[in-house]
Parts: C-alpha cells; structure tokens; sequence
C-alpha cells in the first residue's frame, strides 16, 4: 500500500487515526536557510527564526505523537546548529521520556562555510512511544584492533571474550552490533570477484568497509544520491542515500507495517518501504517535489531495486542471527 498526499502535512496528520502508525522516518527542514536547487518554488522551505523552527517542532512531533501506536518509533533528522531547539521541541512532547538513541551520519559532501568548519553531519533523532517498540537488532563482523581477553580462573592462557580470527587465521575479528555514528566513503572497493562497490560503512577502529553476511569487509551500505546514479539519482538537495531509510525501516518495523513520512522530499523512504515491503503513508506540500516523489516510488525498478540494496545491505541476511 502507497498512500501519497501532495499537501501540508499537519493537516492530513490531524485526520489520520490515531494509533495507526507503526514507524515515522523523515527529514523535515532545519531552519538553516537551505534551499533546493531542483525545484525553484522550494526556495523558502526551510527559512524559519528560531523560535518558528521550535513552534513547528512541537506541533509535528505532537501530532506523530498522537499517529503511533503504543509500540511505534520515530526516527527523524536534524541540523546540529538547531539542537537546543529540538531538545526544547522534545520536552514540550509526551516523547520527552523516550529518547533512545541517536545516529550521526557522515556525509560526502558537506555544506560549506566562510567562517566554520564545513559540515559533514547529519544528526538523526530515535524517539519512541513507550519502552516497548520495534528493534531488529543486526550484528556486524568487525576486525579487533585489541582483542578482549579475560583472565583464566585457573591460571592458564588469558581468554578471548567473544572474538575469533579471520580467514587469514591471524586477524582477530568478533561480532558487534550496529553503531551510532555511520561514516561512508566514494572511493570503488574491489572485491576478490572483481565487482567494485560505491560508498561503504566504515569500522572507525580500523577504517575498512563492513559487511552484514559474517565477513569482514567489502559490502557497500550508504551510497550517496548523484546526478550519474540512475537508480538513486538526485532529485532534491536535502535528499538523503536510500540504505539509510532502508537501514532505518527495517531495524524499527517488519514486513507488512505501515510507515509515514510527512516530509517526504525526494521520496526515498517511500522507496525503501516499496523494497522491504513496507506499507507506506507519505506527505509533501511542493507540488513540483511531490511530483518527482510520486513518479520514483510509483514507477521504480523493483527488481533493479532489491538487487541494488541486497548488494549493499545484504537484505536476505536475517537480522540478529549469525551465519
């Protein structure tokens, strides 16, 4: 089920059901003057004061407050600049007990600046109804810089605390879960078959790419949208790479539930569900953006589609068990 309306999102929020909602991913604007380069009447979508960007905060998280279901979650970016806000947004909700997590995205191509840092951020916000939600934990093969060791009680050889070697027999390596910061890189990584990938999860101990499948390296994740890129191509200049919605959904949902995205841009979550068989719910007030939404999600290769996130995230790889 795809559900698309092009409108104001508090409005169709407010004649939702209440209760109705298994999962909200989006990116709603971050009132740091951004503008889409692909669609000349969203010039002024994301210019607020501070204090408007706190009032429409409230009232959006208030209202998916109100949508999900008791076990439901909330995933939803931020600028960093913008941070006091959120928090104050936060606490004049009732999600104020129920922040879990927190991801930091790192991103390719930052925005730039003649007097900071340039930024390469994307915070992502985990907020829950209850303490009983959706997790699909995943667990990833990671190379051990340290390997932990306990002492042996009867006085022999220190023992290894959950780690093994690799197939090279020397390198220590052991199973961890998902991390909060994601960084990706462009450079191809070629593997033994020859295939080369575009954009990898990085281990920060070590800085190689990692996989999903119980081996140590090689696996692409986050592949950011470009103008080349014909499946994921770019379509709005705040879109975000495709296995991060995917990445998303599928750790805080299962199949067949329903999503909404009441900042649905260029689409991309609405894409994720369609592969990962995800119901979906999406909201977006530019008739010129919500256009190109409607034509991705509706008319997208699906078999290309699976293929393309099978590659990188290893979608038949069930989540928590190891091979």
């Amino acid at each position: 089920m795809n559900t698309l309306h092009n409108d104001d999102c508090m409005g169709i929020m407010g004649a939702m059901e209440p209760g109705s909602i298994d999962l909200i991913v989006t990116d709603p604007p971050y009132a740091i003057n951004y503008r889409n380069q692909y669609e000349d009447e969203e010039n002024e979508w994301d210019s607020m004061t501070p204090q408007q960007y706190l009032d429409f905060t409230v009232d959006w998280l208030r209202s998916a407050h109100r949508l999900l279901k008791p076990d439901g979650t909330l995933w939803f970016s931020y600028g960093f600049t913008m941070i006091e806000e959120v928090l104050a947004a936060v606490h004049h909700t009732d999600f104020v007990h129920h922040y879990e997590n927190s991801i930091c995205m790192a991103r390719q191509k930052g925005r730039g600046s003649k007097r900071k840092l340039k930024s390469l951020r994307e915070e992502w916000m985990h907020l829950t109804k209850s303490d009983d939600y959706t997790w699909n934990p995943t667990e990833y093969m990671r190379k051990v810089i340290v390997p932990y060791t306990k002492k042996d009680p009867n006085g022999g050889e220190p023992i290894k605390r959950g780690w093994d070697y690799g197939p090279d027999g020397k390198t220590p390596i052991r199973w961890s879960s998902l991390g909060n910061v994601m960084a990706f890189h462009s450079e191809p990584v070629w593997t033994d078959d020859g295939r080369g990938n575009l954009g990898n999860v990085l281990d920060l101990t070590s800085g190689l790419p990692l996989r999903f499948d119980g081996e140590p390296s090689d696996v692409a994740f986050f592949v950011e949208p470009s103008h080349l890129d014909s499946f994921q191509k770019r379509r709005h200049s705040a879109q975000k790479p495709i296995m991060m919605m995917v990445m998303l959904v599928m750790i805080s949902s299962s199949e067949g539930e329903t999503v909404l995205d009441p900042f649905m841009g260029a689409g991309t979550t609405g894409v994720a569900c369609r592969v990962t068989d995800r119901n979906f719910i999406g909201i977006e007030r530019e008739p010129g953006t919500f256009s190109t939404a409607k034509n991705w999600i509706e008319n997208v290769d699906m078999e290309r589609a699976k293929k393309f996130i099978g590659e990188h995230a290893r979608v038949g790889f069930q989540f928590g068990k190891k091979p």
